[in-house]
């Protein structure tokens, strides 16, 4: 909603197109010809993702969803250079990674560090730190996020550990130069996912804590004119929440949270469900009318929300009732949703 004027979104876009795309999509993989792609790591030479099914077989550190692009990379690509060294980096900065983010108490300046969170990029080293309990200690992290968050924001340090497993040890795309966050690497937030009954849960909570954290501190900042600390804080809950639009992009990701191991809408399957909106259920009336960032944060919350809703009729979840019911969105905050995040969100799934 802008103002007084309701936008229907659904009308800009084209729905009807966007239908047909996305029955095709459907009917094909009902039929068996559009089926999952398998669960591998990316390929170090073209960066093609979940296809690195072939791997070095000296370092078997690398890894290739071709023969042509095994060639190619060892010839052109460096690997030849590095093969007799790369096991052991990996492991070091596997080991690294993990003792550092365990520990009860390290210096900040460190733990922002771009150096610190991408040396896990080469799937090597992050499966080598998976074997060092590397998802229990990123699960730790968030449950610090959820006790400790609030206390750290008070104190001016504006920082997110959910936001960052995001964009770094999250992020798709890790081996192309230049990439942007704009995929999620569902291959490891599944591997997250699945290492615990609560991993999902704890994630989850830490993000709507960032957000929560804005709704609180954020706005108390922009009502009192501070208007660098409402930033400061507007962009990590921002980034958090455009993250999980990137999860529920993917559709391996959103199974992977929604169904769980069994893959089928069971009883399991509807009590996630419940569980994620009743979290929504706390978060989405806390949203001002007027915000400094024209209601950026919220529209963002509405679409990963729109997401999951999309996903939950995909998978034949039942939740019990229609789920904006069931969500509570109501009066123009229902308006909004209805008419801006559910066309948004469709079209994005569409676009993958």
């Amino acid at each position: 909603m802008i103002g007084d004027e309701v936008i229907n979104f659904a009308e800009v876009l084209n729905w009807e197109e966007l239908k047909a795309a996305e029955q095709s999509y459907l009917d094909l993989r009902s039929l068996g010809q559009a089926p999952d792609v398998p669960d591998c790591p990316p390929c170090n030479c073209c960066g093609k993702e979940y296809a690195g099914k072939l791997h070095c077989g000296r370092c078997q550190c690398v890894f290739y969803c071709s023969r042509e692009c095994q060639k190619i990379h060892w010839k052109s690509g460096g690997h030849r250079s590095e093969c007799e060294t790369i096991k052991e980096r990996c492991k070091n900065a596997a080991k690294t990674f993990v003792e550092f983010i365990s520990k009860e108490k390290y210096d900040f300046d460190e733990v922002i560090s771009d150096s610190l969170w991408s040396s896990l990029d080469e799937a090597a080293a992050y499966n080598m730190a998976l074997d060092m309990n590397l998802n229990g200690a990123i699960e730790n992290l968030m449950n610090n996020e959820i006790h400790c968050a609030e206390e750290r924001f008070r104190s001016g340090i504006i920082f997110s550990y959910s936001n960052n497993v995001m964009s770094t040890l999250f992020r798709s795309g890790r081996y192309i130069p230049g990439d942007l966050f704009a995929k999620i690497d569902a291959y490891r937030v599944k591997k997250y996912i699945r290492s615990s009954e609560i991993a999902f849960k704890r994630w989850f909570e830490a993000s709507l804590k960032i957000i929560y954290l804005f709704l609180k501190y954020g706005m108390t900042a922009s009502y009192n004119g501070d208007m660098q600390y409402f930033w400061n804080i507007q962009k990590i809950a921002r980034d958090t929440a455009a993250g999980w639009s990137m999860v529920f992009t993917s559709r391996r990701a959103s199974k992977a949270i929604l169904l769980g191991v069994s893959k089928e809408p069971d009883s399991n399957a509807t009590n996630r469900a419940k569980w994620i909106i009743q979290k929504l259920k706390i978060i989405l009336p806390q949203f001002p009318q007027e915000s400094p960032d024209n209601s950026a944060i919220e529209g963002q919350v509405n679409q990963f929300t729109a997401m999951i809703q999309i996903r939950i009729k995909e998978f034949n979840i039942d939740i019990g009732g229609d789920f904006i019911s069931v969500v509570g969105l109501k009066g123009p905050f229902k308006v909004m949703y209805k008419n801006m995040a559910i066309p948004f969100a469709k079209a994005t799934l569409l676009k993958g």
